[in-house]
């Protein structure tokens, strides 16, 4: 579950990061495509006549100065996006966005429509999801077009805004816009944020619900259906990769039963579910029947298993201080190359068999040669 949780932290990592990758690509495009149309804008107004200025001037004023100005901006923020956080990242870019939307605001001021470009930096930082960095991207581009409204543009003439009435109507219908595009960001990030809690709740819910198909409610081990999965998993790998299958039965279990009831009977099963799952990190273990167990080792060293099985009859048989005496038999088999896991199970229930009949033993399947 941890890997599982690991791996979407991950993934949701590198979309953010290809996004802030995008996000400045956002801006970089527009300062090309506002050269790109200021030099189409000339040779279609040179066209028509409307150009009051020479060449050289205008391609001055519209295009090197502004394009300058913003390709300057955009080396600063790369050499802070190189030394900064990858949180620092975000506000970086957004804030790179907004001053390149400022800067051609300021230039072409005369265009009131122009006064809707701080919508841009606030609507792709909502992408991000974080309340604050929407707050301060909206809060910058405002700011700025605040300023250049009162002190002019690159015209080289000031707007007062009380000597103008018409031109404080469209900035303040620009502001406006804005900050509804701004509460648009909040509102869609509070859905967002909502829509994941409930996306989390039922992946949780679905974890949940496997954990309770694949694990015996009784022991908290593994169940049957789970060892079946392993075995589908281990038939799909295309390399053979060896492991072991141990086979583990409580000698007489009827007769704790018998002897004690069945609720000592289930306390007992309850207490060896315990033993077996504080060995996790060696083997995996899984309930095979009632008082039966299948133990799958990715170590393939017999004599080391046959060590760690004799611990566990230890351990099992020292359940209830001693009192029951109890016996374990194990049955061990080996996998082997072609062989499908359920016919080493059966191998492991052979060695089991020969175990039980010699009685709280440990046998290992050998294949019987003709």
């Amino acid at each position: 579950m941890f890997k599982k949780k690991k791996t979407h932290e991950m993934e949701y990592e590198e979309l953010e990061m290809k996004w802030k990758q995008l996000h400045l690509g956002i801006g970089i495009l527009l300062i090309l495509c506002a050269a790109m149309i200021e030099i189409g804008m000339f040779f279609i107004m040179d066209h028509y006549r409307l150009v009051n200025c020479t060449m050289e001037r205008y391609f001055k004023k519209y295009v090197f100065f502004p394009s300058g100005i913003n390709f300057g901006i955009l080396i600063i923020s790369m050499i802070m996006l190189a030394r900064c956080s990858e949180a620092a990242k975000k506000y970086i870019i957004s804030i790179f966005l907004s001053l390149v939307c400022a800067v051609l605001m300021f230039v072409h001021g005369n265009f009131i429509s122009l006064y809707v470009l701080p919508i841009i930096p606030i609507l792709t930082t909502t992408i991000y999801g974080e309340y604050a960095l929407v707050t301060c991207t909206a809060a910058v581009s405002g700011i700025l077009e605040f300023i250049i409204f009162l002190y002019g543009h690159w015209n080289g003439y000031a707007v007062e805004v009380k000597q103008q009435p018409e031109s404080r109507a469209d900035f303040i219908v620009g502001m406006l816009l804005a900050g509804s595009a701004y509460l648009i960001s909040l509102i869609i990030i509070w859905f967002e944020k909502k829509k994941r809690e409930i996306r989390i709740r039922k992946e949780q819910e679905r974890i949940l619900l496997k954990q309770e198909l694949m694990e015996d409610s009784l022991t908290r081990i593994r169940n049957r259906l789970a060892l079946q999965l392993l075995f589908d998993k281990i038939v799909d790998q295309e390399e053979f990769r060896s492991y072991v299958l141990a086979i583990m039965d409580i000698d007489d279990f009827k007769g704790i039963n018998d002897r004690y009831g069945h609720l000592s009977g289930d306390l007992f099963l309850e207490k060896t579910g315990d033993i077996l799952r504080s060995h996790e990190d060696i083997f995996t273990a899984f309930r095979f029947g009632g008082d039966e167990f299948c133990l799958y080792f990715k170590e393939t060293d017999l004599k080391q298993i046959k060590k760690i099985c004799s611990e566990l009859k230890r351990e099992i048989k020292g359940i209830g201080g001693g009192k029951l005496q109890v016996s374990v038999s194990i049955g061990i088999a080996a996998a082997q190359e072609g062989v499908k896991p359920k016919k080493i199970l059966e191998y492991a229930d052979a060695a089991l068999y020969q175990a039980k009949g010699e009685k709280d033993s440990i046998c290992v399947y050998k294949e019987k040669k003709n």
